[in-house]
């Protein structure tokens, strides 16, 4: 992805509830056209993805609305920048989204207490923003992703956090169409299995 060739544009950051909650929403698509109708969803489809692991790592690949008409067209047509949206997760909560794109969304979640993370954005650029017009363009992207992330998905994962301590105890099963969910979890599990063995 030549991150390193990315120029920093612009840090902020939200407060988030418990960091594996916070990252359960980022790992599905299916959440797409009922929480995110009028931004996400208008460019993306919902619960259409592929997945892709590697140890603890994971890529999580949403199908953006192109993909629709690219397949009618050639093979050597089909732009998969204009098709797919991957988002690549770095164990335990490193995501990087837009990595194929001209703007770059980080995004870093950070463990504070048993119930509050903090979330930092990182919008990262291809080019600098130079002109007005760069700069007014990369401030509305980063403006976007900070707005749907704080009002639309954390707004619903603190309700999903007070759920479950109202089920304390309660057993919950991922379905099929959560394998990022899945992974995220099994790896949390293998991690303290670990040093569960290493403290006897």
């Amino acid at each position: 992805m030549r991150l390193a060739e990315c120029h920093h544009y612009s840090t902020s950051e939200l407060t988030s509830p418990n960091w594996k909650v916070t990252l359960d929403g980022y790992l599905e698509t299916y959440h797409f056209a009922s929480l995110h109708p009028k931004t996400v969803f208008e460019t993306n489809l919902s619960n259409m993805m592929a997945h892709d692991t590697w140890g603890p790592h994971q890529r999580i690949a949403p199908a953006l609305r192109p993909i629709a008409r690219a397949v009618e067209l050639p093979p050597e047509q089909r732009d998969p920048g204009e098709c797919v949206g991957p988002i690549y997760w770095l164990f335990p909560g490193l995501a990087i989204a837009g990595g194929w794109r001209q703007k770059i969304a980080v995004s870093l979640v950070l463990p504070r207490t048993a119930t509050e993370s903090v979330t930092q954005q990182i919008i990262l650029l291809r080019d600098p923003a130079v002109t007005d017009e760069e700069r007014q363009a990369a401030d509305r992207f980063g403006e976007w992703f900070h707005e749907v992330v704080r009002d639309e998905d954390y707004a619903t994962t603190y309700g999903v956090q007070q759920g479950l301590e109202a089920l304390a105890g309660t057993d919950f099963v991922f379905g099929r169409n959560e394998p990022g969910l899945q992974h995220f979890h099994r790896t949390i599990h293998q991690h303290l299995d670990t040093a569960h063995r290493a403290a006897r």
